[in-house]
Order: structure tokens, then sequence, then C-alpha cells
């Protein structure tokens, strides 16, 4: 199997290469929102009012700089 990028999922490296990247990329992430982490897995919890503030919200914190 070829790899143009990436590690394999069941790699023994995933899950600290996904918290370095993650650690770097988190800026992007309002005050006010929270995120949890497992393993590999990361969830953005975030609450408004109006479903467009939540939206942009998401999209913000995802997009990179």
């Amino acid at each position: 199997m070829t790899m143009e990028q990436g590690i394999p999922q069941e790699d023994i490296l995933s899950p600290t290469v996904f918290f370095v990247y993650v650690n770097d990329n988190t800026a992007n992430i309002h005050k006010r929102d929270n995120t949890t982490s497992f393993a590999n897995d990361l969830a953005l919890l975030t609450s408004e009012e109006h479903d467009t503030i939540v939206n942009v919200r998401i999209k913000r914190a995802l997009s990179p700089e």
C-alpha cells in the first residue's frame, strides 16, 4: 500500500502526531468554547442563542490561519 501523506491509523505514533498538530492549531478557538479529547479524538463544544453564530465560530475554529 502506498501512502502519499499522513500516517496509518493504527500506527503507534498516531496519537502523538495528532496532539502535536492539535496543540499548534487551537489559536482559532473562541475563548468561550471548550475542547475535550480522548486518545486521538477531539470535540469542540460551543453554544449560542443563534445557530448562525455557532456555525461561524465552528468554521473559524476549523479553518487554518
